[in-house]
């Protein structure tokens, strides 16, 4: 364990001190869940964020893979732009 010490407000001190009583651990040990609460939300919000960005790209691709022929939509790679500038360009 680390040792740190802190400002809090009155008002927290109240809350934390009213926790602290009502689960029956220490206030430290209010303060430590209260940080690995914190983390928790921060990786669970992480995760459904990453997730999101997944089910876009799965739909993209299916999108790509399913689009009608002919349908205006040609795959291109940079190469293939660049070289097609230069020659308009002569």
């Amino acid at each position: 364990m680390v040792r740190k010490q802190v400002y809090i407000t009155s008002e927290q001190d109240k809350k934390v001190k009213e926790w602290s009583k009502r689960l029956g651990v220490t206030e430290a040990e209010v303060i430590r869940r209260g940080i690995e609460l914190i983390q928790g939300e921060r990786d669970s919000g992480e995760t459904a964020r990453l997730a999101a960005w997944a089910r876009i790209r799965a739909m993209m691709d299916e999108h790509i893979r399913t689009r009608p022929e002919g349908s205006g939509i040609d795959k291109w790679d940079r190469d293939e732009v660049y070289a097609e500038r230069l020659d308009r360009l002569g």
